[in-house]
C-alpha cells in the first residue's frame, strides 16, 4: 500500500484481494483505487500501470461480460477503462518530451491493444454496455485518425488469422490469455468478440458524419478473415467446443448481415475460398508469415465455402447503409458454382461396382456445398436477375440433380437432390422476366407456378441443346482408345441430357404443355430410342408424364413413331421391364382410345407376350405385367380371343404358385378375360374349369386362404353364368360321380345353384 496516500500498491490491486476477487464490490472497488493510484503515479510506474490496465481490460472486463448481472460493473469498466488509457496516453507521451518518437510508439501499441479490448466488450448482452463500448470507440477512432485505423485494422485480423490457423492445424490454444504485442500469441476468446465489435463500431462509423475516418477492412482482408473464422468454426465442431462454435458463427453472421455481404459474394467468382489462391495473393505481405501462408495453402476449400454459407444464410442483407443493388457479384458468384455442379463424365457411365466411390463423396459433398451458397446468393437478389445463358445452365445443371432418384445418378444423395430443387425455385422467383412474358400471360399461368414459367420459357433455348446431346454418335467398329473415351463422354453426356430433360419437363401440367409439344415429343423420342438402357428410362419417364399431360389430339400426331418406338423397346428390355409396362400400356390406350381393332394393341401384346415367353420362370417379371394389362385386355375385348393360345398357357402355371398374391392377380386376370369374351368362352370352358377346381382343392386344405377361395369362386360363377343348363347338369354329373376333393366346387356351386332355386 503506499505509503501517505493509504491506497493500495498496483501489486495488491492485481491480486485476489483486487481486480481477481470472486467479489464484484471487491472488484468496483479496486477500479476505484486503480483511477486514483494513476494520478499519483510517475512516469516510471506507468509501465507497471499498463500490467493492471491489461488485466484489467483483458480478464476483468472480459470474465464480467455476457453475464446480464454485471452489466453496473461492466458500465464502471468501462468508464475507468477510457479514463485510465486517456491519462496513461497522456502522460507517457508528454512526461518525455525528448523522447516524443519513442512516446508516440508506446501509445499507439498499447493503444491498440485496448482498442481490442473495448472491441470485445462492446459486443456484451446488454444494450447500455454495448452503447457505452460503441461511444468510446467511436470517439477515440475518429480522433485517432485515419492513417492509424488503416494500419490496425490489417494488423489486427493478420493477427487473428496467424493464430486462428494456428489452433486449427496444431491443435495448440495460446498460452498468453490477453493480446501482449505484435509478435505473441493471442486469445482466441478476446480476438472472436473483438473482430465482431470492429464489424459494429466500422458501420457505427461509416454511417457517422466523419464516414472516412476508419478503413474498408477490404475483400483482400476479409477473405482472409472468412477462411480463418470458418478453420476455427470447423475446429471447435470438431472438438465439440460449444462456446467457441456460438462465438466464431456470431461473428460469422455479423459479417453477412454487414456492408461486406457482397465483398462475400466476390470471394466465390474471385476465388479467393480457395487456400492457395490466398496464399499466392498475401505471400508479399508483410504482416503473414511464411509458415502461416503453409498453413493457408493446405486449407480445405470446402470448410471456407461453410462460412461463406453461415455468413449469407444466418445473415440479412444491411439495411444501416442502403446500398445500392448491384448483381455483378451474384452472377458472377453463381457462373463460378455452375462450373463446379456438372456431373464428371466418369460418374455418370460407370456401373456401382467400378465406380470411384471417394471421387463420387467428394462430388456429393462439394456439391452440396455449392448449392447452399447458390441457394443463399439468389434469395438476396429476389426478382431482380434477367433471364440470360446464366440462368440457363443453373437451372439445367440444378434439373440433373434433382432427378437423380434412380438409374446411373442413383448414387447422388437425397438432400442433393432436395437443395437442387429449391434452388430451382429460387432462381424461378429471381428473374423478373418471368412475370411478364407474353407466353405467361397467354397461359394464365398464377404466381405460384414460377418455375413452370421458367422452363417455358427456357424451351426454345433448351431443346435444341440437348437434342444434339441426345444423338447417338457411338461408333462401335472403331477400338481406337481416343474414341472409346471420347464416346464415354458423349454416352454420359446423353445421360444427363436425358435427366434434365425428363425433371424440367416433369414440372410443367397440362394444360401448359401443349402449345410447346411440337418441341417437345421429337426430343423426348430421341431419349426413348437412345441405346443406352439410363437415357432410354428418361424417356420412358417422360412419355409417362405426356401421357398424363397431353391431349390424345396431341399424341396422335406422332402416334406411329411413338408406338413403333415403345414396341421396338420391349424386346430384351431387361431391367427397364417394370417401367416400359407402366408407360406402353397407358400410352396406346391414350392414343387408340376404345378401338379393339387397334393395330398398336396387337403389335404390343405380341412383343409383351414374346418377351413373357423367354423368361418362363421370372415371377417378377410376370406380376408386374398383370398387375398392369388388365385395362389393355378391357379395351381389346373379343379381339383378344385371338391370342387364347398364348396368353392362357401363361397364366394358368402361376395359378398353382405358394405365392397367394401371384394367384390373385392371375385370377383377377381370368375375371377380366371371362368378362370381355364371354361368347367364346364355352370352347375354352373345360380347360378353366379344371385349373379353377385344382387352385380350390389346393386353397381348402389351407387355412387363412379366404381372398383366393373368394377369388375361385367369383371366377367360378361367371363360367357357370356363361355355360347355361348345359353346365348345370354337367355339374350335377360330377358331383354324383365323385365325392372327392377334385369335385368340391362343383358341389360348392351345385348347392348354391340348389338354394338359389328352393328360394
Amino acid at each position: 500500500m503506499a505509503e501517505d496516500t493509504g491506497i493500495p500498491d498496483w501489486k495488491e490491486l492485481s491480486g485476489d484481494a483486487g481486480l481477481t476477487s470472486k467479489h464484484w464490490r471487491t472488484r468496483l472497488s479496486a477500479l476505484q483505487s486503480l483511477l486514483a493510484l494513476v494520478d499519483q503515479s510517475n512516469v516510471r510506474e506507468g509501465f507497471l500501470h499498463v500490467k493492471l490496465l491489461d488485466l484489467l481490460t483483458f480478464t476483468l472486463a472480459l470474465s464480467d461480460t455476457h453475464s446480464p448481472e454485471f452489466w453496473e460493473i461492466m458500465l464502471g469498466n468501462i468508464v475507468h477503462l477510457s479514463q485510465m488509457q486517456a491519462k496513461l496516453s497522456e502522460r507517457l507521451l508528454w512526461s518525455v518530451p525528448a523522447k516524443f518518437s519513442a512516446g508516440c510508439m508506446i501509445v499507439c501499441q498499447y493503444q491498440n491493444q485496448y482498442f481490442m479490448g473495448f472491441l470485445a466488450i462492446s459486443v456484451d448482452y446488454d444494450k447500455e454496455v454495448q452503447s457505452a463500448a460503441a461511444e468510446v470507440l467511436s470517439n477515440s477512432s475518429i480522433l485517432a485518425g485515419t492513417q492509424w485505423l488503416k494500419e490496425m485494422i490489417p494488423r489486427i485480423l493478420c493477427k487473428f488469422v496467424s493464430s486462428a490457423l494456428r489452433v486449427t492445424m496444431f491443435r495448440k490454444a495460446p498460452k498468453v490469455p490477453y493480446f501482449n504485442g505484435s509478435s505473441s500469441p493471442i486469445n482466441i476468446d478476446v480476438m472472436v468478440p473483438a473482430l465482431e465489435g470492429l464489424v459494429n463500431i466500422e458501420q457505427l462509423c461509416m454511417s457517422a458524419a466523419n464516414s472516412k475516418a476508419i478503413e474498408e477492412i477490404g475483400l483482400q482482408y476479409l477473405s482472409l478473415l472468412v477462411a480463418a473464422l470458418a478453420s476455427l468454426l470447423e475446429e471447435y465442431e470438431l472438438s465439440g467446443d460449444r462456446v467457441g462454435t456460438s462465438k466464431v458463427l456470431h461473428l460469422l453472421r455479423a459479417l453477412g448481415s454487414s456492408k461486406y455481404r457482397q465483398h462475400i459474394v466476390l470471394m466465390i467468382s474471385s476465388e479467393l475460398y480457395e487456400g492457395a489462391y490466398l496464399a499466392r495473393l498475401h505471400r508479399s505481405s508483410d504482416l503473414i508469415t511464411d509458415e502461416i501462408l503453409e498453413i493457408l495453402e493446405k486449407l480445405d476449400s470446402l470448410v471456407t465455402l461453410k462460412g461463406i454459407i453461415v455468413s449469407l444464410e444466418d445473415g440479412f442483407p444491411p439495411q444501416v447503409l442502403k446500398m445500392p443493388y448491384e448483381d455483378n457479384a451474384e452472377v458472377g458468384a453463381l457462373c463460378h458454382i455452375i462450373k463446379f455442379l456438372g456431373i464428371p463424365s466418369p460418374l455418370v457411365v460407370a456401373i456401382n461396382e467400378t465406380r470411384d466411390k471417394v471421387e463420387e463423396e467428394k462430388f456429393v459433398k462439394s456439391t452440396f456445398f455449392y448449392l447452399r451458397v447458390a441457394k443463399a446468393v439468389l434469395k438476396d437478389v429476389n426478382g431482380h436477375m434477367k433471364y440470360n445463358d446464366m440462368v440457363q445452365d443453373l437451372a439445367l445443371s440444378c434439373a440433373a440433380l434433382a432427378s437423380a432418384d434412380d438409374g446411373a445418378l442413383s448414387w447422388i444423395t437425397r438432400e442433393v437432390q432436395e437443395l437442387a430443387t429449391d434452388v430451382v425455385k429460387c432462381l424461378a422467383m429471381t428473374c423478373i422476366e418471368f412475370h411478364h412474358t407474353s407466353q405467361s400471360a397467354k397461359l394464365k399461368i398464377d404466381a405460384g407456378s414460377s418455375v413452370e414459367r421458367m422452363i417455358l420459357a427456357m424451351l426454345p433455348d433448351v431443346i435444341p441443346k440437348l437434342k444434339n446431346q441426345l444423338k447417338d454418335h457411338l461408333n462401335t467398329d472403331d477400338h481406337n482408345v481416343s474414341e472409346v473415351c471420347s464416346s464415354s463422354t458423349r454416352l454420359a453426356s446423353s445421360i444427363t441430357a436425358a435427366h434434365q430433360l425428363c425433371w424440367c419437363l416433369k414440372q410443367v401440367f397440362h394444360p401448359h404443355l401443349s402449345p410447346s409439344c411440337t418441341m417437345i415429343i421429337p426430343c423426348a423420342l430421341m431419349a426413348l430410342d437412345h441405346f443406352s438402357p439410363h437415357v432410354k428410362r428418361q424417356g420412358l419417364k417422360l412419355f409417362n408424364h405426356l401421357t398424363d399431360n397431353l391431349n390424345p389430339s396431341e399424341l396422335r400426331w406422332y402416334e406411329d413413331p411413338i408406338l413403333d418406338c415403345i414396341t421396338r423397346s420391349i424386346v430384351g428390355c431387361g431391367e427397364l421391364w417394370p417401367l416400359l409396362v407402366q408407360t406402353a400400356i397407358p400410352l396406346a390406350i391414350c392414343i387408340e382410345g376404345n378401338n379393339p381393332r387397334a393395330v398398336w394393341y396387337r403389335k404390343i401384346l405380341n412383343e409383351m407376350l414374346g418377351e413373357l415367353e423367354r423368361h418362363l420362370l421370372d415371377a417378377t417379371r410376370y406380376k408386374v405385367w398383370l398387375q398392369n394389362v388388365s385395362i389393355l385386355f378391357e379395351r381389346m375385348g373379343l379381339v383378344l380371343v385371338v391370342h387364347f393360345k398364348r396368353v392362357l398357357p401363361l397364366l394358368f402355371p402361376w395359378l398353382h404358385t405358394q405365392d397367394d398374391s401371384m394367384t390373385l392377380l392371375v385370377l383377377d386376370i381370368l375375371k377380366v378375360i371371362v368378362t370381355h369374351t364371354w361368347p367364346r368362352i364355352p370352347f375354352h370352358l373345360d380347360r378353366l374349369w379344371k385349373e379353377l377346381e385344382a387352385v380350390y382343392s389346393k386353397s381348402v386344405q389351407k387355412e387363412k386362404n379366404s381372398k383366393v377361395l373368394s377369388s375361385v369362386i367369383n371366377v367360378a360363377q361367371l363360367l357357370h353364368m356363361i355355360g347355361g343348363p348345359a353346365f348345370d347338369s354337367g355339374l350335377q354329373e360330377e358331383e354324383d360321380s365323385t365325392t372327392s376333393l377334385g369335385s368340391a366346387l362343383a358341389d360348392y356351386l351345385y348347392r348354391q345353384t340348389a338354394d338359389v332355386g328352393v328360394a
